[in-house]
């Protein structure tokens, strides 16, 4: 039992730095939403062969620096030093990977994609931290089921708090 407490411990602080990152970008989109913030599309409006845009405007260049900043910071505050930057750089990535699919299949920024909306930015940030560190596999399908559980759970919350346009 101690081996499994261990475990979801490991992975809820692994985890935070890469929650932080994606609530930030959500929060950011509520700031364009509410207030003048002037951000530009990570593909500048730029569309693809299938004439729908390669990631849409919910991928921007402030998203990333946010990412950046918000997963080093965490990174930093848990004695982890850079670490967060290369997570918050895979959750950006994992983000405008999974606004790439929902693309080329004709959905628009904010419409449902079952796992996808909850987990991309958890896969991209998995992603990149692999380039540097080997994974516990373990440890990666704990924090996946933990952020399949949780994410929607929030994603409601902010929904009502009027911070998300849609519940998912």
């Amino acid at each position: 039992m101690e081996a499994l407490t261990d475990l979801l411990s490991q992975s809820i602080v692994f985890m935070l730095p890469v929650w932080a990152a994606n609530i930030v970008c959500n929060l950011l989109h509520f700031a364009k939403k509410h207030f003048k913030v002037y951000d530009i599309a990570a593909d500048l409006g730029r569309v693809f062969y299938d004439n729908n845009r390669i990631v849409g405007d919910g991928i921007t260049w402030i998203g990333l620096i946010l990412c950046f900043l918000s997963a080093g910071s965490i990174s930093w505050l848990q004695g982890r030093g850079a670490e967060g930057i290369l997570l918050g750089l895979g959750v950006w990535l994992g983000g405008g990977v999974g606004s790439f699919i929902k693309r080329r299949f004709s959905l628009s920024q904010g419409d449902f994609f079952p796992i996808l909306d909850h987990s991309d930015y958890v896969i991209g940030a998995f992603a990149f931290y692999a380039l540097v560190q080997p994974l516990d596999l373990r440890m990666v399908a704990v924090s996946l089921f933990i952020t399949l559980v949780f994410h929607p759970v929030f994603c409601v919350i902010g929904y009502f708090l009027g911070i998300k346009d849609h519940p998912w």
